[in-house]
């Protein structure tokens, strides 16, 4: 009987180290592509940032197949990591400045991640809207190695980063984001 409750005890003690995972995405580090976007404008225009939404708000992980699941690097929400990384790109590029005329909000319509064997990728579908009333929307699909392995889990938070750099460098080099940092329409 001792046997067998050695045994299970070793059973539960198995399952429970090789439990979920955890992986946090890298924390965000402004993009140079973006920044040479965003320079263009440097002395000419400030903007104020107000808060970012999301579709599903407040969501702070996600679940990656039934082996764990990824988090933002400081358990922000999905939206808050995307508008500190549009603050972090516009700072550096002297454009920020809380009080500036316009301010621009963001909707996260979209984020999801998808991980095939041989095919993965993070998706986004954002709005960026001024106070100005104009706006643009913008869908960027960023492809990540795919696999099977649970390595597969830390690769797709990794990419994380690099992919809101794309998203935040397509949505400036967008035909239509100069008139969303103008006063009036």
């Amino acid at each position: 009987m001792r046997c067998r409750g050695a045994a299970v005890a070793l059973l539960t003690l198995a399952i429970a180290l090789a439990g979920c995972s955890t992986y946090a995405a890298s924390r965000y580090v402004a993009s140079v592509d973006t920044g040479q976007a965003l320079r263009a404008y440097r002395g000419t225009r400030t903007v104020a940032v107000g808060p970012f939404v999301a579709t599903v708000p407040h969501q702070r992980e996600m679940k990656c197949r039934e082996k764990g699941h990824f988090t933002t690097p400081d358990g922000e929400t999905f939206e808050e990591f995307v508008r500190q990384a549009f603050v972090s790109e516009l700072t550096k590029a002297d454009l920020y400045a809380p009080g500036a005329p316009v301010t621009l909000t963001g909707r996260l319509l979209t984020i999801d991640f998808s991980q095939g064997v041989a095919d993965a990728s993070w998706t986004f579908q954002f709005e960026l809207r001024s106070s100005n009333g104009q706006w643009v929307t913008v869908l960027e699909r960023y492809p990540i190695e795919g696999g099977a392995d649970p390595a597969a889990c830390r690769q797709t938070a990794r990419a994380l980063m690099p992919a809101v750099q794309h998203l935040l460098s397509k949505i400036v080099r967008h035909a239509g984001f100069p008139r969303l940092l103008n006063t009036t329409r």
